[in-house]
């Protein structure tokens, strides 16, 4: 049973680099195609795919239930990470930090070798090529890929975690940020004021039609809510029309609802909240008309 806390902690940790328990499939990805895709950027935003996989089968001499006696585990990733002078280095560590966790080394390389040496000290069974799934097994998954619009390049990561003898598994999303020009991440902070951002999301919800079916699946204390709880887990689309924040799993919805994505309309925020200089400027004075 040591085996399985450790496990539920490390599924923790990861959910944890989002804000919290939440992942959609990548066809949720909301950056669509738009006329900023035929403009020039300023230089492509470059990065390569790195990924691993260890698998394990278990014999728990305790187990919770018997069917649970011989388990497998499996645990892996495949993320994009940026070439040589694509982000600052401080940037580089926040997203590691989405990736490995905080205590991460900031070179790629030795992350993905202390990651295997800590999977590996984790588990104490058996190393295997795959794991047998007639049997029980739990798994534990990290994948990220990266798109660039313009200026801007996202990164879209999401978590996946089962844990045998759980009702169902749990799943996360982030998204990341990059202005490709400056080679530093983009936060909420740097595009509004973000003090009055949760009565703006109460607002957007209540009164947009697009967010309609997060308003009828919220949790009641949320229902007439004039404040939203924060999140800094959001994505701009692709053309620079929307920020659209993410809830977690649990965070205002129930777990049938799923990752909720709330749309906020520029031309709408900017008459609820101070936009700042850099947001003008990246959504240009088109975004400010409104329809």
């Amino acid at each position: 049973m040591k085996q399985l806390i450790l496990t539920l902690a490390l599924a923790a940790t990861l959910l944890a680099a989002c804000g919290g328990e939440s992942a959609k499939t990548e066809s949720d990805f909301q950056i669509q195609d738009s006329a900023l895709d035929s403009a020039v950027p300023m230089k492509e935003f470059k990065t390569f795919t790195v990924s691993d996989k260890l698998c394990f089968m278990i014999h728990d001499e305790e187990p919770f239930a018997p069917e649970f006696e011989n388990y497998g585990v499996r645990e892996r990733f495949s993320v994009e990470w940026p070439e040589e002078g694509m982000m600052t280095e401080k940037a580089m560590r926040e997203l590691m930090n989405y990736y490995f966790g905080p205590e991460a080394p900031a070179d790629i390389k030795k992350a993905v070798s202390r990651w295997r040496e800590n999977v590996k000290n984790q588990y104490g069974g058996k190393m295997v090529k795959e794991v047998n799934e007639d049997l029980p097994y739990s798994y534990h998954e990290l994948h990220s890929d990266c798109r660039q619009d313009g200026n801007l390049a996202t990164f879209f990561i999401t978590y996946g975690n089962y844990e045998i003898g759980a009702i169902h598994g749990m799943y996360a999303e982030c998204y990341v940020t990059v202005d490709v020009e400056t080679g530093e991440i983009v936060h909420l902070s740097d595009l509004l004021d973000t003090t009055r951002l949760g009565y703006a999301i109460a607002r957007a919800i209540q009164d947009l039609d697009v967010n309609s079916e997060t308003r009828d699946c919220l949790f009641d204390e949320y229902q007439n809510a004039d404040e939203m709880p924060m999140t800094e887990n959001f994505f701009i689309d692709s053309t620079r029309s929307t920020i659209n924040v993410i809830y977690d799993l649990y965070h205002i919805t129930p777990y049938c609802c799923g990752v909720q994505t709330i749309t906020l309309p520029i031309f709408w925020l900017s008459k609820h909240l101070k936009l700042t200089p850099y947001a003008k400027q990246l959504f240009g004075s088109d975004s400010f008309i409104k329809e």
